[in-house]
């Protein structure tokens, strides 16, 4: 054997290794499932409308989340609540997450319509990596009541005539 075979073998033995934990890597997330979710009066589940959303270096923009909203919205909707789900476990945690599935939770709500970025997920878990629109369907009556507080007294002043 010469020096070159040598080297050839050493890094194909490493590339078969390697090639075994290669879905075990972090990579960018590319793609992520839409979940459209309707949502009655007495609050149960009317439908679902699911779709994939191709980010855009990890993020999905704003311009695309508003266009989002505004074509899934409909009139006796309003939307609720938007929730993130990027599962952004470690390699080395995988066996744990499994055992211990309680203890972790990668769900988060987005508090404004703004971009929204997606940190990098294990090889296989992409499909998992998520997005949440709820639309709660209107009341017919108004949400919120003014409350107006009658006085039975009047405040009056008495002026004393002066003689």
């Amino acid at each position: 054997m010469n020096d070159e075979e040598i080297d050839s073998e050493w890094t194909d033995r490493y590339r078969e290794l390697e090639n075994d934990y290669k879905d075990y890597y972090k990579e960018e997330v590319r793609s992520v499932n839409l979940y459209i979710i309707y949502v009655n009066k007495v609050n149960e589940i009317a439908f679902v409308k699911k779709d994939k959303i191709l980010l855009d270096e990890g993020k999905i923009k704003q311009e695309l989340l508003i266009g989002i909203i505004k074509s899934n919205k409909k009139n006796e909707y309003k939307l609720k609540e938007i929730l993130k789900y990027n599962l952004t476990i470690e390699p080395e945690a995988v066996e744990i997450l499994l055992l211990k599935k309680n203890e972790y939770n990668y769900l988060t709500p987005i508090k404004q319509i703004d971009t929204i970025i997606y940190n990098k997920t294990i090889c296989i878990f992409q499909d998992i990596n998520a997005l949440y629109l709820i639309f709660k369907e209107k009341s017919n009556c108004n949400e919120t009541k003014k409350i107006i507080i009658l006085n039975s007294k009047k405040n009056k002043t008495r002026r004393k005539k002066i003689q």
